[in-house]
């Protein structure tokens, strides 16, 4: 995986561009797009990567590119959530997580 930072040269800022939704083509989601509650079963913050235990049915991955929000996004355990659940290739996968705690 590549991830791109861009550093301002004169105020060594770094900013991140625009998510991309590449990732998001081969998405197959589950229903009608509902939103899930679930908790954050694990979630490890050096790979970006974990799962949620879903109020209703098995767990899910969540990778770090699929939580709302900016700069640095990662989850707690036992933090409450909500999603979309999408079916890929790997598997059932959380994407759009808002944090509801």
């Amino acid at each position: 995986m590549t991830v791109l930072v861009l550093v301002d040269q004169l105020s060594g800022k770094v900013s991140h561009p625009a998510r991309s939704t590449a990732h998001t083509d081969d998405i197959d989601y589950d229903d009608n797009e509902e939103r899930e509650a679930g908790t954050v079963k694990w979630f490890n913050t050096s790979k970006g990567f974990g799962f949620i235990s879903r109020d209703q049915g098995e767990d899910v991955f969540v990778h770090f590119r699929a939580i709302r929000g900016d700069g640095h996004r990662v989850l707690e355990e036992g933090q409450r959530v909500e999603f979309v659940v999408a079916r890929r290739e790997k598997g059932l996968q959380a994407e759009d997580v808002s944090i509801l705690d």
